[in-house]
């Protein structure tokens, strides 16, 4: 759907172009062909994926309307027609992903080479990736699914292993497989400690303008993505009544309950006056929706920050 849009976009104002050779090299041109590579390749992945994950259990609609809620997702939906790395970044990530999950290790590597290219946080998705996969392989998920039917045979569920004691279980058992390991996944280790090298050999993540991009603890942005969540699920999560019951259920809690919910409240507090930072593009460049939302809300007052 993102690329529908940017062909009709992008078409528009090709028509007016004089020869083909400025058609291929204009901006309208270069902004299609981002909208209908990468765009279209992110509708198939979001699909192909979603059908590998949840196939069993969601029938293809469900399947398709899931894919069709996160690529017409705001953020994405008006970036794809754009000449900009968002839209590759992206769906080199879901390759690399997809490929993972079809246990196409190298090939999953070397699509995150390419994220990694088009935008050097895209390592953290790679460490991701490559957790997920050695994960996969320790604990295939047709095992898990049977000791899950298993469980609930005798009328019993597991309880959840303590993270800690969880993690130390996969790591061990990966020691005992690393050879294996090491031989579906060289590629992919060998492109996060050629990462790691690079970072040490260039003396950071950014490559140009330092001043204008730095590491800062901007805490602030775990509140903007639970806003955003909070948002996307208010038709189901934050009915009235339901508020109202939590409500209820809040006042007649323990007094630990409470505590929590007030401690809570406070470290909120304390991220939004001493961790919310405002960046000088942000301020500055009205294409965002970011420019607007700081302008006329979030940037009038402290107060308006913390309702």
């Amino acid at each position: 759907p993102a690329w529908l849009a940017g062909l009709a976009a992008s078409s528009l104002d090709a028509v007016a172009l004089d020869t083909a050779a400025d058609w291929l090299c204009s901006a309208a041109h270069l902004r299609l062909a981002n909208a209908l590579l990468f765009g279209g390749l992110t509708t198939w992945l979001s699909f192909r994926i979603l059908s590998e994950l949840h196939g069993r259990e969601a029938g293809p609609l469900r399947i398709a309307l899931a894919t069709a809620a996160l690529n017409l997702f705001p953020v994405h939906f008006f970036s794809v027609d754009l000449f900009y790395t968002d839209a590759g970044a992206l769906a080199m990530v879901l390759l690399s992903f997809f490929l993972c999950l079809r246990a196409r290790h190298h090939a999953s590597a070397a699509a995150a080479a390419a994220a990694v290219l088009f935008r050097q946080t895209n390592v953290v998705w790679a460490c991701f990736i490559l957790a997920f996969d050695i994960h996969r392989q320790l604990n295939p998920p047709d095992r898990e699914s049977k000791k899950q039917e298993r469980g609930a045979g005798v009328g019993a569920e597991e309880e959840e292993e303590p993270l800690v004691r969880a993690l130390w279980a996969v790591l061990g058992k990966a020691w005992l497989h690393r050879g294996r390991l090491v031989r579906h996944h060289w590629t992919m280790l060998a492109l996060v400690g050629g990462f790691v090298a690079f970072v040490r050999w260039n003396g950071g993540v950014v490559v140009g303008d330092r001043e204008s991009h730095q590491a800062v603890p901007h805490l602030a942005q775990f509140l903007y993505c639970v806003g955003a969540m909070a948002a996307a699920a208010a038709p189901t999560h934050f009915h009235p009544r339901t508020l109202l019951g939590r409500g209820k259920a809040l006042l007649r809690g323990s007094r630990w309950a409470k505590l929590r919910a007030a401690l809570l409240l406070a470290a909120v507090a304390l991220v939004i006056k001493r961790f919310t930072y405002v960046h000088l593009y942000t301020l500055s460049d009205n294409r965002h929706y970011t420019f607007y939302v700081w302008r006329k809300v979030l940037g009038r007052s402290e107060a308006t920050r913390l309702a």
